[in-house]
């Protein structure tokens, strides 16, 4: 009885737990879309394909950047320094 009880009282502190985050929309800004490879090439066209798509489900534009050089690490250090999203 006592362990029915505990894991019914554990199963509502996770409930209400996570209760906030469900109301929550993602994304609420516009998208961007880094690619390490020049325009024009599978990577382009793939990025391009799944970001129309993206789009569609998410209400929001996906903007895709094409960063060439030095095999991926100019989008890579682009990323990095990137301005972090606002997680309200």
């Amino acid at each position: 009885m006592a362990r029915t009880r505990t894991m019914l009282i554990l199963c509502g502190v996770v409930f209400f737990s996570i209760a906030p985050a469900r109301g929550q929309t993602y994304p609420s800004g516009p998208i961007r879309w880094l690619v390490g490879f020049a325009a024009g090439g599978t990577a382009d066209m793939i990025s391009r394909d799944i970001g129309s798509h993206l789009e569609k489900i998410w209400g929001q534009p996906v903007i895709i950047e094409n960063r060439p050089g030095a095999n991926g690490a100019t989008a890579t250090a682009a990323l990095a320094t990137a301005k972090p999203t606002d997680r309200r």
